[in-house]
């Protein structure tokens, strides 16, 4: 994982830019990797472990209150079997990212 300062979050640009469907987009994301938690029976521990992510820091992206790193965002979707699309869709929809 980087921690690079530079870095952008994946949807950083909406927050900065006062785009209110951006909260709505996040509560869908972390619904849907939280759906993909549960269908393969891994817990939050489990996950943060196999991305390489301290369970703390897993969490507060989780509830909202950091942003998802686009290479996390890729590391989830390689740890829970899906595509990164499959975590960015949304009422069949995808998000730019």
């Amino acid at each position: 994982m980087s921690n690079s300062p530079n870095e952008n979050s994946v949807l950083d640009h909406d927050y900065q830019n006062g785009n209110h469907g951006a909260m709505r987009r996040h509560k869908q994301l972390t619904l849907n990797i939280r759906e993909r938690l549960v269908r393969r029976e891994m817990s939050q521990r489990d996950l943060a472990l196999a991305i390489h992510l301290a369970p703390t820091a897993l969490s507060a992206r989780l509830r909202g209150d950091r942003e998802f790193r686009f290479c996390e965002l890729e590391a989830i979707a390689e740890a829970l079997g899906c595509s990164l699309r499959d975590l960015m869709t949304f009422d069949g929809e995808g998000v730019k990212v």
